[in-house]
């Protein structure tokens, strides 16, 4: 399966990333990145002798220059929490491809890392996932709420976007005591729905020819429930969100484009 530009230029920002926690990490993140997926290139070589500490402190700075165009502004060029995380696209051996989390810590956080895959898996191959799509889809795991939790002890990590993007943990959980909007809670049920059908791959294997005759988003909406084989209450409930979510609404505008070509 062919490479589109953009995850060309992912795969070519992970290699940055590979290089730049080699750098700034006790731990050994190359060997992070192949244990978990040959599908993600590290770069051919990395140096072998030790540097003084000036001159590895320039190097990473320039390392870090090569992000400056995918920065939030909201969140900042790079979290001063250490990054323990990334986010990139693999492919098995059959074509299909995934988002998924490579772990940098040099112990494991089972509990953390579990939510946070849990979280991508929420997030098909086709859909790009950014700032604003992940802010506050997760809760202290102290309420007791269902749905993607995280524990109290997160402030210290962050984790690589795709595009590279350096975010802090922390703007997933969503706030104490804030009123939240209707469409933010149908958003995130419609999350924990693309979690619930897509755990083994079925959203992230649909085919395009399944939507070859849908001649607008209506129609395709529910054809992509139909192909899932979602009950007609779970179709309702995301065919609701669909409505009165614009986060959903955009989610499934942009699945619309990609299945159509567009």
């Amino acid at each position: 399966m062919k490479l589109s530009p953009r995850q060309m230029v992912n795969q070519k920002q992970m290699q940055k990333i590979a290089v730049y926690i080699s750098k700034s990490s006790k731990s050994d993140p190359v060997d992070d990145f192949t244990n978990h997926s040959t599908a993600v290139t590290t770069p051919d070589s990395l140096p072998e002798d030790e540097e003084d500490r000036s001159e590895t402190q320039v190097k990473r700075n320039e390392r870090l220059e090569d992000f400056s165009d995918h920065v939030d502004p909201e969140v900042g060029l790079i979290s001063r929490r250490k990054p323990a995380y990334a986010i990139v696209t693999v492919e098995d051996s059959s074509g299909w491809r995934r988002y998924e989390v490579l772990s940098f810590l040099a112990f494991e956080n089972n509990t953390l890392e579990k939510q946070i895959r849990n979280l991508v898996r929420s997030f098909p191959h086709f859909e790009r996932i950014t700032v604003e799509k992940l802010r506050y889809l997760c809760t202290d795991e102290r309420s007791g709420n269902v749905g993607f939790t995280l524990p109290k002890t997160i402030m210290d990590y962050s984790f690589f976007l795709p595009d590279g993007q350096l975010i802090p943990i922390a703007i997933l959980k969503r706030p104490k005591g804030r009123h939240e909007p209707r469409g933010l809670t149908l958003y995130r049920e419609f999350r924990l729905f693309l979690f619930e059908q897509n755990q083994y791959g079925a959203v992230d294997r649909i085919e395009r020819k399944l939507f070859e005759n849908c001649d607008g988003l209506d129609e395709f909406v529910e054809k992509f429930l139909q192909t899932l084989s979602v009950s007609r209450s779970s179709a309702n409930s995301i065919l609701e969100a669909f409505h009165e979510s614009n986060m959903v609404h955009n989610a499934f505008r942009e699945y619309f484009e990609f299945f159509r070509g567009e």
